[in-house]
């Protein structure tokens, strides 16, 4: 599994992020083996917002996918807004990561067992 963690600085809402994002790999780990667990911190500048993609300040993929679901291409160097709790906020909640690794691996499980393998390795 990689992650890769897309930031315009590292302000407050960049160490809360990673803090919640490595919190959560660790538990994972507890529970599942990976075959590759990489994580990558990418600085966006503003000349490279189209270029990465970058839905604003913090954008985070795992296996190139954004943890939520966009269907837009608005991308900017501005702050990016997740929802916590029914209120908007600008670092990464721990729920919503949590529900992109959990998906990540019940479909790399489906994949295996429809190969006719044995889960045993996450991707």
């Amino acid at each position: 599994m990689k992650v890769e963690i897309f930031y315009r600085e590292k302000d407050d809402n960049f160490r809360a992020s990673c803090r919640v994002i490595k919190n959560i790999i660790e538990e994972f780990k507890k529970k599942y083996t990976f075959k590759l667990l990489e994580v990558q911190l990418i600085q966006i500048e503003k000349k490279d917002v189209e270029k990465y993609k970058f839905s604003g300040h913090i954008t985070v993929r795992i296996n190139g996918q954004d943890i939520e679901e966009r269907n837009d291409n608005n991308y900017t160097i501005e702050d990016r807004y997740y929802e916590e709790d029914n209120k908007k906020v600008n670092y990464i909640p721990k729920k919503v990561f949590e529900k992109a690794v959990k998906d990540y691996i019940d479909s790399s499980i489906t994949a295996q067992e429809m190969k006719g393998e044995e889960p045993d390795k996450i991707c």
